[in-house]
């Protein structure tokens, strides 16, 4: 027998093992829509990244390296909301390359984020909208395809209207060709999406030029397949204008530019970018969505969904060495080209030296290969679209298999999961019942719906911080709203295949080996195991000793003041402040971004920015139960303004959110909402209206009212300005300053207000702070992001209130004068140059996860004005009562510092019980030293009465 050479190959090249997982990022709760990320051993992929996401990577055990793919089932805020902030932090970090896929309308949903989405040389980002089309004779393409992964997306519409019927197009390999990112056709050459990147670039910066300005514009406008591509490119872009590689000098300097140049000229947040297509500043043209029936001709259209299909790789059989031997194949290439699934032929003489050939054929010594594992994943807005599901799933030839029983299928594919996003009334359709038990007898069904899941809180490490915090002072520190159990529990359901589960986040399935969902043992939660034993044993949760003696102390120190009624007499000491979010830029485990709400009594509400998340913390504050008598819905309903200072994501991420939520209430608000912000924030909300309907510009006279922050300057009030820094920069017929001034009206009306005019600051982009005063005789001033600066003092001079950021510690005036923030100290000193009774710090760099450099830190000259108290997430208090969150702040900091997480910064190793109560000892010394020195230059009660109350304490 002699060595043969290879005859004929079927290729094969499938790997003999891959072990890859679906993993439950988020699923669906009052803070959060479910994201699914499916893991492979070179890749990740994502599925929706709605609100919270980014955050949700934070707590989870989950981590986003290698993701190269987000997918998303609808172009909507609900699904997608969550992609500018986790679109800045892959470019922020080590991923180069992200390719974005989703139904019509997802390509207009990321150029909308173009004036405040933008990075430089760090990656580039590939934006597809699917085909709504689906054969019923021909095999699918996949929307994406690589080394371990075949993605097909399967477009779902509601019912009378039917996805298309299409013709077989040539396989879109990633990255192969890809066709327009609006309209599903080729695109031009020189637009499209996949081209390289300096014909991006080029494009960018040449395809527009013409020499007709109002052609240009006017072509701008008729071309929204066109546009999207080339604003993508300039939004995330590995070269810099001239098309050459930025080098780690040039890098370095536009990261540490300098201190802010109020003189500078231009748009401050688009500076550093190369030329813009024509029409960048205007409004993006509609996109082009599926028609429905259902959809009137002056309505936004129903949403368009996709499902998706994940399928992983064949798996091929075992070799058997044995058998090989046998069939006289010698050790070395041919048994390495029959593992691959290559045919052999060997040469075998006969005893008169006669040489014959023979083939040996892959499945005569590997045995039967493993089919590849599939997962499903489902977005079923309502029952409208289950005809439209199940039809393809009967009729088109790939999904038709996916869905059988049959020995002959389930050798072809192993579904092992199906990912449910249901609707109301969904579940317990008859249809879509018969329709889940097609399916293999063994797959996993995880179901997402409202009706039926539990409400955990999402952020468990802020929420047992929260928890503790309730024991100081329960009036301001609530413990979250939350539920272990759904309103319909899915085991009374009857007709549901075997395998159902509630999706739960930290889950984890394993394709290969197959497995059934499993709770992540490294999952950290101290909250609900803690509230829950609480609950049960009717036993408040466990301090440590030295949190349980600054507590004590803390409220001794409260109830004295109140008793000889030492407190602040101001007006407005009923009117609620509430921090929903005090982190700067990116959220914390422990803060959200930016958002503070004031509800005034009698009036209505105004939320101070609207960073992501700010529905969710909105929901966890008041709850989601209908009936209860204080809930999110009834507080939705109260806010009559949405004060916005910029175009930064922390500051205006959470706003569509909130206007989708709004739009939604049944029964509906009673007055309208007016969203007072800058040009490009409105043309941004305007942009993202023509995908979903968010009340804008509602003539039944309850809808969204815009009022532009550039006609309501303190010194320059219904008008704008015509020449520098500050102009409109537009002129679409929904600036008119007579809107502006007339909505203004109405809103200081429904309000009591006397006045609420916007004040420009100094930030790296156009940002308005603002100050508020009531005919009540209180008023709140608002820096927004700001470096120090007296046009905020003169505007608010004697505020009852300044919020004011307080971003950088004060060892870091330098960073904060580059980046065009304040430091703590610094905003100390603007409140007491505006002569203000308090000043309420907040947006901490996400430097200081829990506790930023507190003022008891701080030494210098003794005044009585003004307090300073700090925000906290969810710490409710009015104006008469802030000088509480002032007197308890070293228990606060106590308190974090004996529950922090082991993976927290400057956590203590090992803490006993005997060094806790020593500690309590030093702190109620340390108490005494520092507020008689320090914490009194901030407005609490003298020393000596402190000092007499931690006598009483037993100090």
């Amino acid at each position: 027998m002699a060595r043969g050479k290879q005859k004929a190959s079927v290729p094969s090249g499938s790997p003999t093992t891959m072990d890859w997982t679906a993993s439950v990022l988020t699923t669906v709760s009052s803070d959060t829509q479910p994201s699914i990320l499916v893991a492979f051993p070179h890749a990740k992929y994502i599925f929706n990244v709605s609100e919270n996401t980014n955050r949700a990577f934070l707590q989870s055990t989950c981590n986003w390296k290698k993701i190269q793919g987000m997918f998303f089932t609808q172009a909507s805020v609900q699904r997608m909301s969550g992609a500018s902030g986790l679109l800045m932090t892959f470019a922020d970090a080590t991923i180069d390359k992200m390719n974005v896929f989703g139904p019509p309308g997802t390509a207009h949903y990321i150029a909308s984020m173009r004036s405040y989405l933008y990075r430089w040389n760090t990656m580039s980002v590939q934006v597809t909208d699917a085909s709504m089309t689906v054969s019923e004779d021909a095999e699918p393409e996949p929307i994406l395809k690589d080394r371990d992964v075949s993605i097909y997306a399967l477009p779902v519409l509601p019912q009378a209207s039917a996805p298309l019927k299409r013709k077989r197009s040539a396989s879109p390999e990633w990255p192969s060709k890809r066709q327009n990112a609006s309209s599903g056709s080729p695109v031009d050459g020189h637009l499209h999406p996949i081209a390289s990147r300096r014909s991006l670039s080029t494009t960018c910066h040449t395809r527009y030029r013409m020499t007709n300005a109002t052609s240009t514009l006017e072509s701008y406008r008729c071309s929204g397949h066109r546009i999207c591509p080339a604003v993508h490119a300039c939004m995330f872009s590995k070269q810099d204008a001239g098309g050459k590689k930025r080098g780690k000098q040039q890098q370095q300097q536009s990261k540490t530019a300098g201190p802010y140049n109020a003189s500078a000229p231009g748009e401050p947040d688009v500076f550093r970018r190369g030329d813009l297509p024509p029409g960048f500043h205007h409004q993006l043209p509609p996109p082009v969505l599926p028609t429905t029936s259902t959809s009137g001709s002056n309505s936004t259209p129903d949403t368009a969904t996709l499902a998706y299909a994940v399928i992983g790789p064949r798996i091929r059989g075992k070799f058997d060495v044995a058998t090989a031997e046998r069939l006289g194949v010698p050790p070395g290439p041919l048994r390495g080209q029959l593992a691959r699934g290559l045919t052999v032929t060997v040469k075998d003489k006969d005893a008169e030296g006669k040489i014959t050939e023979r083939e040996v054929k892959p499945e005569d010594v590997v045995s039967e290969s493993i089919p590849p594992s599939v997962i499903l994943i489902f977005d079923v807005p309502s029952p409208a679209y289950i005809p439209s599901l199940v039809h393809s799933f009967t009729s088109a030839p790939l999904y038709k298999r996916l869905r059988s029983r049959t020995a002959e299928d389930m050798k072809e594919y192993g579904v092992r999961a199906i990912f449910h996003k249901l609707g109301e009334g969904v579940l317990e359709d008859s249809r879509y019942k018969e329709f889940m038990m097609g399916f293999a007898e063994n797959a996993h069904h995880v179901i997402a719906s409202r009706e039926h899941c539990p409400d955990p809180v999402t952020f468990t490490s802020a929420a047992f911080s929260q928890l503790r915090l309730n024991r100081l002072d329960p009036d301001i520190f609530h413990v979250p709203k939350f539920s272990s159990a759904g309103k319909k529990p899915l085991s009374d359901i009857t007709g549901l295949p075997p395998n159902i589960h509630p999706m739960t986040f930290d889950t984890h399935l394993t394709m290969r080996p197959p497995g059934p969902p499993v709770r992540d043992p490294h999952a950290l939660d101290r909250f609900h195991p803690v509230v829950e034993a609480s609950v049960s044993t009717s036993t408040p949760v466990e301090l440590t000793p030295s949190t349980r003696a600054a507590f004590e102390l803390a409220r001794s120190v409260a109830a004295k003041r109140i008793a000889e009624g030492a407190l602040p007499r101001l007006p407005g000491s009923d009117v609620t402040v509430l921090p929903l979010g005090t982190s700067s830029a990116v959220p914390s485990k422990y803060r959200n971004v930016s958002s503070t709400l004031i509800r005034i009594p009698g009036h209505g509400s105004i939320l101070l920015d609207c960073g992501e998340g700010t529905w969710g913390q909105l929901a966890r504050e008041y709850g989601t139960d209908v009936d209860a008598k204080e809930n999110v819905y009834d507080v939705l309903r109260d806010i009559k303004c949405i004060f916005v200072s910029h175009l930064h994501a922390d500051h205006h991420g959470g706003l569509a959110m909130l206007l989708a939520q709004r739009k939604q209430l049944d029964p509906p608000p009673k007055d309208p909402l007016f969203v007072y912000s800058i040009r490009r924030v409105h043309l941004y909300l305007r942009e993202l209206h023509m995908l979903q309907d968010l009340g804008l510009d509602d003539l039944s006279g309850n809808g969204v009212y815009g009022m532009l922050s550039e006609g309501l300057h303190w010194r320059n009030t219904g008008s704008y300005y015509i020449n520098g820094r500050y102009t409109l920069g537009g002129s679409e017929p929904w600036t008119d300053i007579d809107l502006t001034t007339k909505h203004y009206r109405r809103m200081c009306d429904l309000l009591g207000l006397r006045s609420f005019f916007a004040v420009d600051m100094m930030h790296r982009t156009r940002c308005y702070g603002c100050v508020i005063k009531h005919k009540d005789g209180w008023s709140v001033s608002f820096s927004a992001d700001t470096m120090p600066t007296d046009r905020l003092c003169w505007a608010g001079k004697g505020s009852t209130v300044v919020i004011h950021e307080a971003t950088m510690s004060d060892d870091e005036s330098e960073m904060a004068a580059q980046k065009a923030h304040s430091t703590i100290g610094q905003a100390i000193e603007i409140a007491e140059k505006m002569s203000a009774d308090t000043v309420l710090l907040t947006h901490f760099s996400a430097r200081y996860p829990r506790l930023p450099p507190t003022v008891l830190a701080r030494s210098g000259i003794v005044t009585e004005r003004p307090l300073v108290a700090m925000a906290f997430d969810h710490a409710r208090m009015t104006i008469g009562t802030m000088w509480k969150v002032n007197t308890y702040l070293p228990a606060i900091k106590q308190c974090i510092e004996d529950s922090a997480d082991a993976d927290d910064e400057a956590v203590e190793a090992s803490v006993t019980v005997g060094a806790d109560v020593v500690r309590s000892s030093r702190y109620v010394q340390s108490y005494q030293n520092t507020t008689g020195s320090i914490v009194q230059r901030y407005g609490t009660m003298p020393v000596s009465e402190q000092m007499k109350v931690g006598q009483m304490s037993g100090g």
